[in-house]
């Protein structure tokens, strides 16, 4: 069990001690998106890194607080935003494990701010899928990515929503593992700020909103 484990472990047991601390989280009403990476420099503008990159730029374009470190779980946090698009609560959070271990952090966040699974939005990145394209997507298997398997395992469901975010290119030549961890080309990164960001955010607003049905939203797909 890593320290994170055991922390999380130790402070889940203390209930005297956590649960006046989070009083004014208890609306389920609220919405929770989580982007997936890695943390450190070392990782920014990596494909495998596009969650964060996207939350990010969700953050200011939402006009929200920045990011703080949560006191007890591996994740930086914005608490009790408010969207263009709709009145209720939403939390952003970016996981402080490695892609791999996204779930132990996924986890106690829904719990922490009694987000239910069909509020919570997962951002990552998907190889499988052509460069700029994004689909919208819940009830899915993680089709063998890590980060996303790790919150499935973590949360026991895969209720939740998950916007894909196509980093792939036409011929992929070298293994899956290498490919996501390379930095965008300066095109690409133009692209994404540019196109894709804007495209990405107007679709979480359309989710957020409720002016659309979930079926219409999950078979919508953006290239």
């Amino acid at each position: 069990m890593c320290s994170w484990e055991r922390m999380l472990q130790r402070n889940s047991s203390n209930t005297h001690e956590t649960r006046p601390r989070r009083k004014q989280n208890t609306s389920a009403t609220s919405w929770l998106i989580v982007g997936l990476g890695n943390p450190g420099t070392r990782y920014e503008k990596t494909r495998h890194n596009v969650g964060f990159w996207l939350l990010s730029s969700l953050r200011k374009t939402w006009g929200l607080s920045k990011f703080v470190m949560h006191p007890r779980i591996p994740a930086q946090v914005v608490e009790n935003g408010r969207t263009p698009c709709s009145p209720d609560r939403v939390v952003m959070a970016s996981p402080h494990t490695f892609m791999n271990e996204s779930g132990v952090a996924v986890a106690p966040l829904a719990h922490a701010y009694r987000v239910p699974l069909e509020r919570t939005v997962i951002l990552h990145d998907d190889k499988d899928l052509a460069f700029g394209t994004l689909r919208l997507q819940r009830q899915r298997s993680s089709a063998g990515h890590r980060g996303v398997q790790s919150v499935i395992d973590h949360l026991g469901s895969r209720a939740f929503w998950r916007l894909r975010i196509g980093v792939g290119v036409k011929e992929q030549m070298e293994p899956t593992d290498t490919f996501v961890l390379r930095r965008f080309t300066a095109e690409e990164q133009e692209a994404l700020q540019h196109s894709i960001f804007p495209q990405a955010e107007a679709l979480l607003r359309t989710l957020l909103g409720g002016s659309k049905s979930e079926r219409h939203i999950a078979r919508r797909i953006i290239l």
